[in-house]
Formats: C-alpha cells, structure tokens, sequence
C-alpha cells in the first residue's frame, strides 16, 4: 500500500498561488483598504444574503411540514401522478 503525504507538491503550489493572488491586490489597494473592502463585503454579504437564505429556508421548511402533516401532499400526488409517472418513470411520490 502507497503511503500518502500530508503535503505534496500541489499544497505548496497552491499555498504559493493564493499568497500571491492576495499580496496582489493588497499592494494595489494598500492593506487598510484592502482588509476594510473585504470586511465591509463580508458583513453585507452576510447581513442581506445569508440570513435572508436562511430565513426563507426555515419558513419554506416550516410550510413543507405542514403540507405533509395535512394530507396536501397526498392529494397533489393523486393529481399529478398520472403526468409526471410516464414522464419520469419513478414510483410513488418521487415522480
């Protein structure tokens, strides 16, 4: 059996490739500008997109659950399933 090293070639090369990607851009900006941008993109990403994915995921999952719990998806499964069976070829309520 080979044995396997924790660090190759790639890990340097790569390690080496994103230092230089950053010191780039660093030494365009300036490092107080580079790092305040990065924050400042970081927070807003945070802020407006992530937790308004998340949100949307808990209320949609919230929303799921009680489709199920409520037979709503059975009844659309009797409605659809004489489409979407020859269609897609699955049984029960995958297709």
């Amino acid at each position: 059996m080979q044995k396997k090293h924790i660090f190759s070639l790639e890990s340097f090369v790569f390690l080496a490739v994103v230092i230089i990607f950053f010191w780039v851009f660093i030494f365009v900006m300036g490092s107080a500008n580079f790092f305040k941008t990065l924050m400042a993109t970081a927070h807003d990403l945070l802020l407006n997109t992530v937790f308004f994915i998340m949100a949307v995921a808990v209320l949609t999952g919230a929303f799921a659950s009680l489709l199920y719990e409520f037979g709503i998806v059975h009844w659309i499964h009797l409605l659809l399933d004489r489409l979407m069976r020859p269609l897609y070829g699955l049984p029960g309520i995958a297709a």
